[in-house]
């Protein structure tokens, strides 16, 4: 069996957000996903499909079976990561450092 990654924490880390506001920002994101589910239940509404950022989730309301569809720029991202064998994190962070770095050599000119 795989490890379980904590996901929620590592972008906690890599834009450095407290863990309790990362917290916080769950709880609020858990109850948007039920006040849409308590919207699509008062509709009618057999399944309700979310925008969650990174895909959309379909959720049956009827016996909560999820299903998660990856967004395009998720994808693209899995798909570079198994086959250029890269980690985007650490490249997208390299990448903020030179940045960083560039733009302080600038202004020191």
């Amino acid at each position: 069996m795989a490890a379980q990654l904590n996901i929620v924490n590592d972008i906690g880390n890599a834009v450095r957000v407290p863990g309790k506001v990362m917290d916080t920002l769950i709880d609020t994101a858990n109850y948007c996903i039920g006040s849409a589910i308590h919207d699509a239940i008062l509709s009618g509404e057999p399944t309700t499909v979310l925008n969650i950022g990174i895909g959309s989730l379909s959720i049956n309301l009827a016996d909560m079976q999820c299903k998660f569809i990856p967004s395009k720029d998720l994808k693209q991202t899995i798909r570079k990561s198994i086959d250029e064998k890269l980690d985007p994190l650490e490249i997208n962070l390299e990448d903020t450092l030179i940045q960083k770095l560039l733009a302080i050599y600038d202004e020191e000119r």
